[in-house]
């Protein structure tokens, strides 16, 4: 009879210290559907705005494991659209974007943190445009609604960082990108 008790606890223990184990793993999101869109200031004081697509992306994430969530991204540079067909293609050609030596355009999450006051998170992420890496500081959301979460992220790059063309007064120098991602549990 005392070796079943013992049996017993042994198992319960076993078995709180696996459960504990799953409580805390690591989420992984399959993207459904995404919004890559950017805004920057262009000649005379007005904004062109417009959108990438192709975006592929891994996400590992959960608001209690921040020191263990990973995100990489990707979306293809071009798929760069603004709606006028010759700005679409000369930002895709050599001067700027280089799409066709240069495919991707990639985001990789170094380190992932809960934003001052707990609202929301901040993610370090190497963004590499052509040829250039620069680790960006992009302030995100997640929202999680059973098996599905949105994460809405807005931050700023410096084109010039990344040889996207040259100073100009055509052309501002900072673009606003704003990502949405809605994604289900894998």
């Amino acid at each position: 009879m005392f070796e079943i008790c013992i049996m017993k606890n042994i198992l319960i223990s076993i078995l709180t210290l696996v459960s504990g184990a799953f409580a805390s793993a690591q989420t992984n999101w399959a993207p459904v559907t995404y919004s890559v869109k950017f805004s920057i200031s262009h000649a005379l004081g007005a904004t062109a705005t417009g959108k990438f697509s192709g975006l592929n992306a891994s996400i590992s994430f959960a608001p209690e494991e921040l020191a263990k969530s990973k995100i990489t991204a990707s979306v293809d540079a071009g798929t760069f659209y603004t709606g006028n067909k010759t700005r679409d293609n000369n930002i895709k050609g050599e001067k700027y974007l280089n799409a066709p030596k240069y495919p991707k355009i990639i985001m990789e999450s170094t380190k992932i943190v809960l934003a001052s006051g707990g609202k929301g998170f901040i993610g370090y992420f190497d963004v590499k445009i052509k040829d250039k890496v620069k680790n960006i500081l992009v302030p995100f959301s997640f929202t999680q609604s059973g098996d599905k979460a949105t994460f809405t992220g807005s931050f700023v790059i410096n084109r010039l960082d990344f040889g996207i063309g040259e100073s100009s007064y055509m052309l501002g120098d900072e673009a606003t990108l704003n990502i949405t991602v809605e994604a289900i549990k894998k």
